[in-house]
């Protein structure tokens, strides 16, 4: 059976039928007398439920003229909720590549001007060969990192294009399934543009390990092995010398008296 609390707007039964045998109508089924029961049960409901509506509206009378499915989210609705999401989880995806991307180039000036002031500083001490090895590798890599900069930037562009798209036909032909597949695109495209950013940033960013500070010298001892056994030794002697008096002086005493 089905709980009372639950709409159920359609279902579907099977029936296995002998081969070459035809199946008869549901109407021939169920007999008259059942049909009639069934009737007049639809009919009741009927009318119960057109009584409880005009109840409602009585005591409801400002939701009169707002029509029922007005309250419930469509079909178009929720892709249109969903794509609106989309667009501002994509948004907001964008602005932290452009945040990544500008920490990047700031990285890489930075990196230029320190180069730049230590071989300025250095002056005629090193051979203008090893200079000019230190400067092409410092352009070959500014070039590699304009080059993956703008394949980024070509990413982006390509997910702003696929936005652009989603935004201007909303709810084309294909339905949810475009809408789909335009997201899938869109995540592509910001994988790869995450993925490129931050094999960037671990190749030029240098490294965060702080150094470490040396360790401290350990103190010498005080009292050294030697001499504690030498300041041992001497006290025992003492210490067996005092004993050895004190017997002497008491048994002198004893002879005395």
């Amino acid at each position: 059976g089905l709980a009372d609390d639950h709409d159920v707007l359609s279902f579907l039964t099977f029936q296995l039928t002998e081969p070459g045998k035809m199946t008869p109508p549901p109407d021939a089924e169920i007999a008259d007398k059942d049909k009639e029961k069934y009737q007049e049960e639809f009919q009741h409901f009927q009318q119960e439920l057109d009584k409880r509506k005009e109840e409602f509206k009585k005591e409801h009378p400002d939701t009169q003229g707002q029509p029922v499915d007005d309250i419930y989210e469509t079909v178009s609705d929720r892709e249109l909720r969903q794509i609106f999401e989309g667009q501002n989880r994509i948004h907001l995806e964008i602005k932290q590549l452009n945040k990544q991307l500008d920490m990047i180039l700031n990285e890489q000036r930075r990196y230029v001007s320190t180069i730049t002031e230590e071989i300025s500083k250095r002056g005629s001490n090193v051979p203008s060969h090893q200079g000019q090895l230190e400067l092409d590798n410092i352009v070959k890599t500014q070039e590699e990192v304009l080059r993956q900069v703008a394949e980024m930037k070509n990413s982006v562009g390509e997910t702003q294009r696929l936005v652009t798209g989603i935004q201007h036909h909303p709810a084309s032909s294909g339905g949810i399934y475009e809408t789909t597949q335009h997201f899938n695109d869109i995540k592509e495209h910001l994988h790869v543009v995450k993925r490129d950013i931050e094999h960037l940033v671990q190749r030029n960013m240098p490294s965060n390990e702080k150094p470490k500070c040396p360790e401290l010298p350990q103190f010498p001892s005080c009292l050294s092995t030697t001499h504690f056994f030498i300041f041992v030794a001497f006290q025992t002697l003492l210490f067996i010398s005092y004993i050895m008096y004190r017997s002497q002086q008491e048994a002198a005493a004893k002879k005395f008296f």
